[in-house]
């Protein structure tokens, strides 16, 4: 992988689960050792759901082989004027 920021990664979404209106994504990617700083390799998988409340729900889990600080976060806009 070239060396560029997380927030620059384009990964693939796959949809995994459907039930009415509501709808389930996933996507993971893998950074190698040292990219943006960890100490080791860091593995990160999110899940974007869709209720049939118009809810979104982000969940983040992220695995290292190395101990390391991280702190995962989204800074979603979203234009309310429609």
């Amino acid at each position: 992988m070239k060396k560029e920021d997380i927030d620059r990664i384009i990964a693939e979404a796959v949809e995994n689960d459907r039930k009415g209106r509501a709808s389930k994504w996933h996507s993971n990617i893998v950074l190698p050792y040292g990219h943006e700083g960890f100490s080791g390799e860091v593995k990160i998988a999110v899940e974007f759901t869709w209720t049939d409340d118009n809810e979104l729900i982000i969940e983040y889990l992220a695995t290292t082989n190395k101990k390391t600080i991280i702190n995962l976060t989204h800074h979603a806009f979203f234009s309310l004027q429609g």
